[in-house]
């Protein structure tokens, strides 16, 4: 689960991205489609699949890299942009799963801090 104040976070220092994110496909039932039910709570691992997805394309959009890497009881993720011909590390964030640690990491690169 993505703590609020990160979404808010989110939402004011890119909106683009937030509004993407807010337009999750959701697949109708016809003719033997999956049906994907977002107001049911079973629904949290898709959800997270879903932001980690928009991060990860947002990230290579800005012409950057990543990295996700797993600590004892957390992920990390990091952020990487080429400056002067060699990558250099520009946001790092950890949480208990990939897409939180890689939203931390994203909002660091953004802001130019670690949180």
């Amino acid at each position: 689960m993505i703590p609020a104040d990160l979404l808010d976070q989110l939402r004011k220092k890119d909106p683009e991205l937030w509004e993407r994110m807010r337009r999750m496909p959701v697949y109708v039932h016809q003719d033997g489609q999956l049906t994907v039910d977002l107001t049911k709570s079973d629904n949290t691992e898709l959800v997270a699949a879903w932001l980690q997805h928009c991060l990860q394309e947002a990230i290579r959009a800005r012409g950057w890299r990543y990295g996700i890497d797993y600590d004892t009881d957390r992920v990390c993720a990091t952020v990487l942009k080429n400056i002067d011909s060699a990558w250099k590390l520009i946001g790092v964030g950890y949480g208990s799963t990939e897409a939180e640690a890689l939203m931390r990491a994203y909002l660091s690169a953004l802001s130019g801090e670690r949180i």
